[in-house]
């Protein structure tokens, strides 16, 4: 058959095996479409299935729809299908049928079908289809403001919304708070309080919720509030206490309206029990009242809902008292022999003829007078007294007022007569005397004191007399006595005064030091004198030398001077006003001897070949110290210790058989001044061996030794004569025990001891038998001993372990002492008993275990080793998880999980429960969950077990169950509805304005389902979402539009099908506006009827004009947009135009004008005369129309 097949491809039949077609029909009868024409004599090819249309079961396509692909094929043979689904480039299925999830597909996204057919001969044929994933817009479930009940206006609230979307649960969700159209506060919560809220105001919660295709849902929730009954707390009048003439106000006080709504106040009057016929709006009761009356107000309050319970108060109308408004006594300053007058003035508002009275009471109560004036007297009052005025006025009534004012009888001051001083001036030395004289009107007993003072307030003395010195005044001064007296409370106080004169200074004596003096030294004059008044007084000088005056007029005369100079001091004191008389003093300058200021032998400790050196510093105080050496002689003597001259010369050479070793050697040094004056002194040296010494003294290379050390000592010495010396060397410990005569020793165990002291001896000799020695010591110190290491075993231990060793690793000490280890234990830092290397006792779970190890070498400790573990937990093991029910598990049920476990360590478990939904939030956190369609979605449900032990140990285990899903119903079917371009509601749709598709579906799973829209014409999406505005663009008049509602749970299933309703595109009338133009038109000119007009519908419109001239149509200008040349002046022109769509007339418009007059013209203007004089009259010629 193959091999036919072939012949048939290549055409290798003749037209004469034309019968063979009905063979080959026969034989190859599963492949009806090949044919074959002998006629054609052409090349046979394969029959290849024809795919008509491609279609999938639903024009909207949502995240969640149930889709099915089918393929319509012309074909006579058998086929076979394929199919795939792809979102973009992704396959998302390969069956036929196909259920959309959020997982799949997202709003926007590409849906494309793709169809194979293939037929027998495995020739295929492909067609596609696609779909645009619409969006579902976000569903507002349920809205709920908190508290829900018995709401007040200062309440403070809480806004949460149920809210999804089966496409996403990426929402973003924003609360706003509402009274009526104003914004109050934006967020979930709201304090009433801060806003003017009645239980009136119609405040609302409004929720937005907006998916990320930024399609926005709203639904808003009015809080329902709970009117209260205002309450009055208090009503009370004013004035009160009330009188006859008062006019009475009744006021309501400490309203309490929570709700803040407007209240009104209604007012019900009586007088003694009586009610008054008054306006009940009228809070205030005018007078007259009589005395006694009982007034009393029940005041009403309604907040235009109820009323609240009334308050009534009572007044009873009081008779005035009189007033009195003051009360006076003058005057104010008394003493015991014034006169006082008490007035005062009053009113009284009821009545005019009051009686007025007076009373003088002294501080006893006693009654001084009656009458308005008092007169004071010293046999009847004395000073302090208070005396009362009591002022009162009496009505007829009995009404009765007083008041008083008090007055305090002052002292009367003593007065000062005179103040005399016993005379008008004084010398320094002398004592005055001041005495006062004053008489007192209370004839008290008057005491004196005084006071001088000077002119400065310098007070000088408390005495009626003084005695004028120095200390206490200055010459040339006035000074003051102040007489003071008082009589007990009172002072007066009264000055006289006089003038000190001056007295002259007197020098006592004076006096020039040094006397004798010397060439070098000053000489000071010491003048000394005195002044009755104590004046600073400022001292005069002047000086001769040798009967020369000086310049000099200080009290100090500088040196140099001659020797044998006669000095001579004259001296005056002047105390600015007077001088003393001259006195002088003499003074004689004497030589003074030279002195030698040192004298010295170099070198201080000379050998037997020394050069020796005799130097002498001299001085002479007479002399400039420049002059020293020119002017002052000195000579030099050296003597052997029997005093023997050995040289006058200042230097002296010794050698050996000159000087010995001990020999004493002298050296005077003598000084001669110009004057003669000499002085002498010696100094001596003692000639000694050059001995030995250290260049470096004796050192060990370390400070302290240790076991194993090797010290060296160092020293090096020499001699003058002998250079540098040989040096021994000697090691001895403490106990005098040498230990070597070497440089170097090596500490060992064997030659010392921890503790021991070492010493290094060194000695050097000169070739005289002279030695030189220096030794230094270091100590031997203990090694500590050691351990290589400390642990405990095993390396991890727990509650149940039995039994630990702490295990130190060898032990060593570089003394040789033996080691000897001990042991401490803890346990949580608390020390045990046992001090063994083994610790066996029980343990509990996080306890710290140390253990500690210290070497002993017998002499001290070696370092503290610490070795520590912590007490390890067993984990808990759980043993089992369940979940019931196990099976057929909707939202609705309620589960519960229960696990077992147990704990090695003893320790108390505590197992808790987490409830892990589809999504991989956390829905519970006890061990039962009921399954609601705010938390739950269908898919697996996992309950995690969690057991902690409390110390770490935390372990889990996952039980898991499937919850059924719940397949979704339309609640409200789709219902459309319109409002026009302004927004009113009607029942019409034009082809402007807006159409809203309103549908509701819910599922048991998640409650409340976002409903998508699709507005469509013929089949055709023209627009999406439950809002369509209607344009002309999309929609023709006539056209049917469908609006298509779907949903869809969060688990992708739709509910059976989608549910439509439609409107049709009603026709709106074309609206025209006419304007005759030119606005303003003459008989000549040319009148057009301009049209401007509007038709939503944007279809093509046309116009009939009718023309009326004067109120009457001329018919023969009908359908004529412009007319001419057939007006008159003031001809009353009017245009009617009728505009047609090409289905309906709309409403005809005019325009009118009235002709007006056409102003004539002028065409030219000539004059008569051509030629015109100044005395001429003009005459033209006008031509115009």
């Amino acid at each position: 058959m193959n091999f036919l097949i072939m012949l048939f491809k290549n055409n290798i039949f003749d037209c004469f095996f034309d019968y063979l077609d009905i063979i080959m029909r026969a034989i190859f009868f599963v492949f009806p479409i090949f044919s074959l024409s002998c006629r054609e004599g052409k090349e046979v090819e394969l029959p290849t299935p024809d795919i008509v249309d491609v279609l999938i079961d639903q024009e909207e396509v949502f995240t969640n729809s149930d889709l099915t692909c089918t393929a319509v094929v012309e074909s006579q043979e058998t086929v076979f299908y394929s199919y795939q689904w792809f979102n973009g480039e992704n396959e998302i299925g390969t069956s036929d049928q196909i259920t959309l999830d959020s997982t799949l597909v997202q709003p926007g996204d590409g849906l494309r079908c793709t169809v194979t057919v293939r037929n027998s001969y495995d020739v295929s044929s492909t067609a596609s289809t696609s779909r645009m994933i619409l969006n579902t817009d976000p569903v507002i479930n349920e809205i709920v403001i908190s508290p829900n009940a018995n709401i007040r206006t200062n309440d403070e609230l809480t806004c949460t919304a149920d809210v999804f979307d089966v496409d996403t649960a990426d929402l973003t969700t924003r609360f706003s708070w509402m009274l009526s159209d104003v914004l109050l506060e934006e967020g979930q919560n709201i304090d009433l309080g801060d806003f003017s809220i009645t239980e009136f105001s119609e405040v609302a919660c409004v929720v937005e919720v907006e998916d990320p295709q930024g399609i926005i849902v709203s639904d808003r929730k009015v809080v329902d509030f709970l009117n209260t009954p205002p309450v009055i707390q208090e009503v009370n009048f004013s004035p009160n206490p009330a009188q006859v003439d008062s006019s009475l106000m009744c006021s309501a006080l400490y309203i309490q309206n929570p709700n803040e709504s407007n209240y009104t106040l209604m007012y019900q009057w009586e007088r003694n029990g009586i009610p008054l016929n008054l306006d009940p709006s009228l809070n205030i009761l005018e007078p007259p009242h009589n005395v006694h009356d009982v007034v009393a107000c029940t005041v009403r309050i309604n907040d235009g809902f109820q009323d609240g319970v009334p308050f009534r108060a009572e007044i009873q109308i009081a008779n005035d008292n009189p007033i009195i408004n003051t009360v006076e006594i003058t005057p104010q300053d008394i003493f015991v022999d014034s006169t006082l007058r008490c007035s005062g003035t009053g009113e009284d508002p009821n009545h005019i003829d009051l009686t007025s009275s007076y009373r003088w009471l002294n501080e006893a109560g006693e009654i001084l007078s009656t009458a308005s004036l008092l007169t004071l007297s010293p046999n009847m009052n004395e000073v302090g007294e208070s005396i009362t005025c009591v002022f009162a006025l009496t009505d007829p009534l009995g009404g009765y007022k007083e008041q008083s004012e008090s007055v305090t009888i002052s002292n009367s001051p003593p007065q000062i007569n005179t103040v005399l001083m016993s005379d008008t001036s004084a010398l320094v030395g002398e004592t005055v005397s001041c005495l006062g004289q004053a008489t007192d009107i209370n004839n008290d007993v008057l005491s004196w004191s005084y006071r001088w003072f000077d002119i400065a307030g310098n007070e000088l003395g408390t005495d009626s007399s003084l005695l004028l010195t120095s200390a206490n005044t200055d010459r040339e001064q006035q000074i003051f006595c102040e007489a003071t007296v008082t009589d007990g409370e009172e002072i007066r106080s009264q000055q006289a005064s006089l003038f000190v004169e001056n007295s002259p200074p007197v020098i006592s004596s004076i006096h020039i030091t040094p006397n004798p003096g010397t060439s070098y030294e000053n000489y000071t004059c010491v003048i000394e004198s005195e002044d009755p008044d104590m004046d600073a007084v400022s001292q005069l000088y002047s000086w001769r030398v040798d009967g020369i005056l000086q310049s000099v007029t200080g009290d100090t005369l500088f040196n140099p001077f001659s020797v044998g100079a006669l000095i001579e001091c004259e001296g005056v004191v002047d105390d600015g006003i007077l001088q003393s008389v001259p006195l002088a003093s003499t003074a004689l300058v004497q030589n003074t001897d030279p002195t030698i200021a040192s004298i010295e032998i170099n070198p201080q400790d000379p050998t037997q070949d020394s050069m020796l050196t005799c130097t002498a510093v001299a001085e002479d105080l007479d002399i400039d110290s420049s002059m020293w050496d020119s002017d002052l002689s000195m000579a030099y003597q050296w003597k052997d210790a029997s005093g023997v001259i050995i040289s006058n010369q200042s230097q002296l050479q010794l050698y050996d058989g000159f000087a010995s070793v001990g020999d004493e050697i002298f050296c005077t040094a003598t000084v001669i001044d110009p004057q003669g004056g000499t002085f002498g002194t010696s100094s001596s040296v003692t000639i000694i061996n050059a001995s030995p010494f250290f260049t470096t003294q004796v050192q060990i290379s370390a400070s302290y030794a240790s076991v194993g050390d090797t010290l060296t000592c160092s020293a090096t010495a020499e001699d003058p004569q002998d250079g540098i010396l040989d040096t021994s060397y000697e090691w001895i410990n403490q106990d005098g025990v040498s230990l070597g005569n070497e440089d170097t020793i090596t500490i060992t165990a064997a030659n010392t001891d921890p503790e021991d002291t070492i010493t290094c001896h060194v000695l050097a000799q000169d070739n005289v038998g002279e030695t030189v020695t220096d030794s230094t010591s270091v100590s031997v110190q203990n090694t500590i001993p050691v351990i290589d290491s400390l642990n405990i075993t095993p390396a991890e231990v727990f509650s149940d372990t039995v039994g630990i060793s702490c295990v130190s690793g060898p032990s060593s000490d570089a003394d040789g002492d033996t080691v000897s280890i001990s042991y401490t234990w803890k346990v949580n830092g608390n020390l045990l008993a046992d001090t063994t290397e083994d610790l066996i006792t029980t343990f509990e779970t996080d306890d710290i275990i140390e253990c500690t190890a210290t070497p002993h070498d017998g002499r001290e400790n070696g370092a503290v080793y610490t070795a520590s573990v912590t007490i390890s937990n067993h984990d808990p093991n759980i043993t089992s998880v369940s979940i019931t029910p196990q099976t057929d598990i909707y939202v609705g049920e309620t589960l519960t999980c229960s696990a077992t476990a147990t704990d090695t360590d003893g320790h108390s478990l505590n197992i808790m429960y987490h409830w892990i939904g589809k999504n991989g939030m956390i829905l519970s956190t006890t061990n039962e969950l009921t399954l609601t369609s705010v938390t739950t979605y269908p898919g697996d449900l996992q309950c995690v077990a969690v057991v902690d032990d409390g110390f770490g140990g935390v372990v889990d285990s996952t039980e898991t169950v499937v919850v059924e899903n719940s397949i979704p119903e339309w609640t409200q079917p789709a219902v459309i509805s319109l409002t026009d371009p302004a927004g009113d509601s009607t029942t019409t749709a034009f082809t402007t304005g807006t159409a809203t598709c309103l549908a509701a579906a819910t599922d048991a799973d998640d409650g409340d389902l976002t409903v998508e829209y699709s507005w469509r014409i013929a089949g055709v999406e023209i627009a999406s979402g439950s809002i369509w505005t209607i344009n002309s663009e999309l929609s023709d008049v006539g056209d049917t539009v469908v609006c298509l509602a779907s949903a869809m749970d969060s688990d992708g299933d739709p509910p059976t099908s989608p549910s439509t309703a439609s409107v049709t595109i009603s026709n709106t009338l074309p609206v025209v506006t006419v304007t005759l133009e030119p606005t303003t038109a003459t008989v000549a000119d040319t009148l057009t009827c301009s049209v401007e007009a509007v038709d939503p519908d944007d279809q093509e419109l046309t116009y009939t004009y009718s023309w009326e001239r004067n109120g009457t149509e001329e018919v023969t200008w009908s359908n004529l947009e412009s007319i001419s040349g057939v007006f008159s002046k003031s001809d009353a022109i009017k245009c009617m135009v009728t505009p047609s769509d090409g289905i309906n007339f709309g409403d005809a418009n005019s325009g009118s004008i009235v002709i007006s007059n056409a102003l004539p013209t002028v065409d030219s203007i000539e004059f008569v005369e051509t030629e015109l004089y100044t005395d001429s009259t003009a005459q033209v010629v006008v031509s115009g129309s």
